[in-house]
């Protein structure tokens, strides 16, 4: 595959280092279905921190992530 301007054969590529370098998803994924809910939990930790007057912040959110069609999308390594 020729990769010129983060377009193979005029689709959009999105690289990522959550697959293996060798492996390619291609599908529509306006098939991804993503479902959120609750509330962004955002706590602040002063202690972990404290020796040097920084703080954490912890962030914690619910979310589900479905696929519509699943013949939608093809996984070559």
């Amino acid at each position: 595959m020729l990769n010129t301007n983060n377009q193979i054969n005029g689709y959009k590529v999105v690289p990522t280092t959550l697959i293996t370098e060798k492996t390619t998803i291609f599908g529509n994924f306006n098939d991804v279905i993503i479902g959120m809910w609750g509330v962004l939990d955002i706590m602040v930790d002063t202690a972990t921190k404290a020796a040097s007057g920084g703080i954490v912040l912890r962030v914690f959110q619910d979310v589900d992530v479905a696929i519509r069609h699943p013949k939608s999308f093809a996984k070559s390594n």
